[in-house]
């Protein structure tokens, strides 16, 4: 989701979680980060995303949550396998 197509108010949220999940990747990829923040950062996400429901249709990073996934599960395990390369 791009800042220029956002129309309603779910395009708004969908973005702010797009740019938090950008930020939880980012940390993925780090050797070393703050736990706390990470559960942090993964929690407003999941809000935002709690928020829309998964009948929304995403087009952010949050398209890739399964149903009954948390977004801490899905990229804690993206962080394992990363770091176990």
């Amino acid at each position: 989701m791009r800042k220029c197509a956002m129309r309603t108010a779910e395009d708004m949220v969908d973005y702010l979680i797009d740019c938090t999940l950008a930020t939880v990747e980012d940390m993925c990829w780090k050797k070393s980060i703050s736990k706390s923040e990470f559960e942090r950062q993964c929690s407003i996400a999941q809000t935002g995303y709690d928020f829309l429901g998964n009948k929304y249709p995403f087009t952010s990073r949050a398209k890739d949550i399964k149903i009954g996934e948390t977004i801490y599960s899905h990229y804690s395990a993206q962080r394992a396998d990363r770091l176990s390369r």
